[in-house]
């Protein structure tokens, strides 16, 4: 496992000693960590009941979702990576029995890394093949090391997306888009700067949620007088990032349905749609694809791929507000740094934005790449409106051209 750098830690440790100094978040977060030791017991006399057999995996379910959205919500586990997780496996998978006999050994800590992999990988397996494609097996990590984590606060870490993306951010943590190997990493990372630091898991954790929110805040000063009149705009500025959000969501659980991995532009992440962040349905970082640096950048900022393996299956851009013409432009990079790719690009526009999509498409710099006939244009509507059917008949993103018109068509 990579080893930390020391300037690395020595900069981690400047911020721990400038968050000691905030009066506020010490003790708050000292009194948060005194109520998760009540929680924690809570927690695991529940665990202890199921796997005894005391109560059934309903029982379970119930149990942890509505204490995790009330007295429990001190961990996070109330989202889609945790209690509705378990909802799912009991509503979708159905015979308990079976989900006794496959979960229950999961859910114990492992003693070992080796055997952290093997519960991971078997837990992918196991959703993968009994969930009818409804529990995504990006949350896997999450959701057990969630449970590992109650029974041994001090060996397994929980993958929270806030900890794992500062790590990221600060080029320490470089997940490789495998899903037990990206865990183990984070938990060995995490538990070197637990060492170096002289620091308890759950201060640990709570520090790197408070650096991430941090880095995440923008000070927007006081608007001017004449940028008053552009706030009464707001309500429709609101409505077009609602419709990029809803598209990326659907495209990537569409990705998802189909056994793709999804890569969504980082700056993207923290976006909600239908109570999920969607960050919870993308890898953390793209793997090597074989393009060259310039092509993988600007893949990067694409907002929608879908990806089997380090193959590209699909590469969408969402312009509900924005410039087509810039979208287009990336698409156009893209196929410039790659011209020998083979894999379709689509534009998702509102159905009023199409004859503009054909006019940009039209433009000379952008029939030279033949560009027009790589890149497909889907209706956001027409996506909203077969979403359903789609996910529920369709088994390969193929499909997702039968969505697409093109510039040739006469029907755009």
């Amino acid at each position: 496992m990579k080893m930390i750098d020391q300037s690395a830690v020595d900069k981690i440790r400047v911020f721990w000693d400038d968050a000691q100094k905030d009066s506020v978040w010490k003790q708050e977060t000292g009194s948060r960590i005194e109520r998760r030791k009540t929680v924690q017991r809570e927690i695991l006399q529940l665990l202890h009941h199921y796997v005894s057999g005391a109560i059934t995996a309903d029982e379970f379910k119930t149990t942890f979702h509505r204490k995790t959205s009330t007295d429990w919500d001190l961990f996070g586990l109330k989202g889609m990576s945790g209690a509705i997780v378990l909802n799912q496996i009991v509503k979708h998978i159905g015979d308990e029995k079976f989900i006794a006999f496959n979960l229950k050994p999961l859910l114990s800590a492992p003693p070992s890394e080796e055997e952290a992999r093997l519960k991971i990988n078997t837990f992918i397996e196991f959703v993968h093949t009994h969930g009818k494609g409804h529990i995504q097996e990006g949350h896997s990590p999450f959701f057990l090391s969630a449970w590992w984590h109650m029974q041994s606060p001090t060996e397994w870490p929980i993958f929270y997306i806030s900890a794992r993306t500062f790590l990221q951010d600060q080029d320490i943590y470089q997940p490789k888009g495998h899903l037990a190997d990206d865990y183990l990493q984070f938990r060995s990372l995490f538990n070197e700067l637990l060492t170096k630091l002289n620091l308890e898991p759950w201060w640990l954790e709570l520090f790197l949620a408070k650096l991430y929110e941090d880095s995440e805040k923008v000070e927007i000063p006081p608007p001017k007088p004449e940028e008053i009149q552009q706030s009464i705009e707001s309500t429709n500025t609101r409505k077009e990032t609602s419709e990029h959000t809803q598209a990326q969501w659907l495209l990537a659980s569409l990705g998802r349905k189909f056994g793709c991995n999804v890569w969504i532009a980082r700056n993207d992440h923290s976006r909600t749609w239908n109570n999920q962040e969607l960050g919870t349905l993308s890898i953390t970082s793209l793997p090597s694809l074989g393009l060259g640096q310039s092509s993988e950048r600007i893949i990067q900022l694409i907002d929608v791929v879908w990806l089997k393996g380090n193959q590209i299956q699909a590469a969408f851009e969402i312009e509900c507000s924005t410039s087509i013409y810039s979208g287009l432009l990336r698409m156009s990079d893209l196929a410039v740094a790659s011209p020998n790719l083979n894999f379709p690009l689509f534009i998702v526009a509102p159905k009023e934005r199409g004859q503009k999509v054909k006019f940009e498409l039209s433009r000379p710099t952008f029939q030279q790449l033949e560009l027009h006939k790589r890149c497909g244009y889907i209706e956001l509507e027409e996506l909203v409106a077969q979403f359903s059917n789609i996910h529920k008949w369709a088994e390969h993103p193929s499909v997702i051209k039968k969505l697409a018109t093109w510039v040739s068509d006469s029907s755009l």
